[in-house]
């Protein structure tokens, strides 16, 4: 996606297409950031789900 806006940032003609181009980039990167930080989330939430499986077979030990 940020590769097809780098296109379109070339062949931008006037002031409004680069400002759209500009808004373009920053809501892909806004929702690249939010996909990397949902993927952080994941792994947190996986880590915490073993570590309460492990505390679970703790106690039935």
């Amino acid at each position: 996606m940020l590769s097809k806006i780098n296109a379109l940032e070339i062949l931008a003609q006037d002031e409004f297409q680069k400002g759209t181009v500009k808004i373009l980039r920053r809501l892909t990167e806004g929702h690249i950031h939010s996909i990397n930080e949902f993927e952080h989330l994941k792994k947190a939430l996986d880590l915490l789900t073993l570590q309460l499986f492990e505390v679970k077979n703790k106690q039935k030990s």
